[in-house]
Parts: C-alpha cells; sequence; structure tokens
C-alpha cells in the first residue's frame, strides 16, 4: 500500500502544479445594473480622478482545485472602474464630468479580497473617496458570485453605490 501512497501522491502534486494559472483580471464596469439609491441631481460640473499610488499587482483570490488559479488584479486600474462607474452615474444625475471643473472626487481603491466558501465567491473591495472640500470616507463594497471575477465586480459597484447614498458626499454634490 505505501508503495502506491508515494507514487499517487507524486502524480497528484505534478497535476496540481502545472494546472495552476495565473488571471490578471480588470472588472467591468457593465456587469451589474447599478443598485438603487436615493435621487439626487446637480447641474455642477466634477472632475473625478483616479488617486490610487499603487500600480503593483496584488492577489485578489485563488480558486479551483488546490486553489491553482492565482486572480491577480492592479489597484490602480481598479481604481479606473470606480472612476467609470462613478462618472456615469453622474452624468445621469445631470453633472458634467470636465477635467477643470471647480469640484473634485478623488477615488482610489485601497484593498480588493475576494473569499470562497458554499458554492460561491464573496468580493470585498474598500473604496476611499476625498471631496476638494476635505471630506474623506473609506467605503466597503461587498458582493457574492458564482465566478470570482464577478465577485470583483459587483463588489466595487457596491462600494460606489455607498459612496453616492453618503449623505455628505450628495451636499458636496450639490452644493
Amino acid at each position: 500500500m505505501k508503495i502506491l501512497i508515494v507514487p499517487l501522491t507524486i502524480a497528484l502534486s505534478l497535476i496540481m502544479s502545472a494546472c495552476s494559472t495565473t488571471h490578471n483580471y480588470k472588472p467591468d464596469a457593465d456587469t451589474y445594473k447599478f443598485p438603487d439609491i436615493t435621487g439626487f441631481s446637480s447641474g455642477h460640473d466634477v472632475n473625478v480622478v483616479n488617486a490610487s499610488q499603487s500600480n503593483e499587482p496584488f492577489l485578489f483570490g485563488e480558486a479551483g482545485l488546490g486553489n491553482a488559479h492565482k486572480w491577480m488584479g492592479n489597484l490602480k486600474e481598479w481604481t479606473d472602474v470606480a472612476v467609470e462607474i462613478t462618472n456615469r452615474e453622474l452624468s445621469s444625475r445631470g453633472m458634467a464630468i470636465s477635467t477643470d471643473a471647480p469640484k473634485t472626487q478623488k477615488l482610489s481603491i485601497l484593498e480588493a479580497t475576494a473569499s470562497t466558501g458554499g458554492w460561491g465567491f464573496r468580493g470585498n473591495v474598500s473604496l476611499k473617496a476625498a471631496t476638494g472640500s476635505g471630506y474623506e470616507h473609506v467605503y466597503q463594497g461587498e458582493s457574492p458570485a458564482m465566478m470570482i471575477n464577478r465577485s470583483a465586480d459587483g463588489a466595487i459597484m457596491q462600494a460606489v453605490a455607498a459612496m453616492l447614498r453618503d449623505k455628505n458626499i450628495v451636499s458636496y454634490l450639490k452644493e
């Protein structure tokens, strides 16, 4: 019996290491419909800025047999997605997006992770927002999904929704 266990263990280790894959993922801003938030509108111009300081790859999560699939991301690219979602939502509320606008909203994704359990994944994102008036806050976005990459898409969307539900952010954008 011991004679079979050692070769099987070696073979299984080789198979698992041969199947390991690294996926570089940038979330999709259009995967999900934006969640309902309290309606507001504003005629002001705003400049939504990617303020991420990190351009380095990070491990978002692992999946597959023996966690052989490594899902990597780039916080600057992920913040680009948060900016895209924010610009789209502010535009739909009457705001003009302009690089020389008097109002600024700086965004930065600080952290993103995915965990697995049961039949799917749960993505978590921490999004920092800072207004031109000096208000800063970190918003959490969480999203379950059957696929690890979709949990990232949903978590960013939820973090942006949390930001646009903040009365201080809304007040700054409207005043």
